[in-house]
């Protein structure tokens, strides 16, 4: 929320107390609501409050609101979690859902065959020293060979 948010926030915490035939928070109590409850979306305050008479039988504390809103994010970030988990499951060999080989996979499956070809030309003799060639030029090679690369060059 932003500071230009607490007018309505205030608004609607007078109306509430007012139902519950209470006197409204003073300029220092709203203070500390807005303390509490700055970190929230003003949205998701002002519905919070909104809902607060139809779900409760007295006004609400700043802890109140704050407990409420506090558990709706922690809902809220284990549902995109869970979402992301589901997600990424895909992403792995070893997930029940493999979505199948990546772009980048089978161009290099395709290279590796040709290197493993009895057609083996000086094209490929000397592969590993292309590799570290590209990589001292500051081109992006995959970790492997350039792993494999060094560990023939003795690096």
């Amino acid at each position: 929320m932003n500071k230009m948010n607490m007018v309505e926030v205030s608004q609607s915490l007078s109306g509430l107390f007012e139902l519950f035939g209470r006197n409204p928070p003073t300029d220092g109590a709203l203070i500390h609501w807005w303390e509490t409850l700055k970190e929230f979306d003003y949205n998701d305050v002002m519905a919070c409050l909104g809902y607060w008479a139809r779900d409760n039988n007295k006004p609400p504390t700043p802890a109140d609101v704050w407990g409420k809103l506090n558990d709706q994010r922690a809902r809220q970030l284990e549902a995109k979690a869970s979402a992301e988990a589901v997600q990424n499951k895909s992403r792995y060999l070893g997930g029940s859902h493999h979505s199948g080989p990546t772009e980048y996979g089978r161009k290099m499956l395709s290279e590796m065959k040709k290197i493993l070809s009895k057609d083996n030309s000086d094209k490929y003799s000397n592969w590993h020293l292309r590799v570290l060639e590209k990589h001292a030029n500051g081109h992006d090679v995959p970790y492997i060979s350039l792993k494999r690369a060094r560990q023939l060059v003795g690096e």
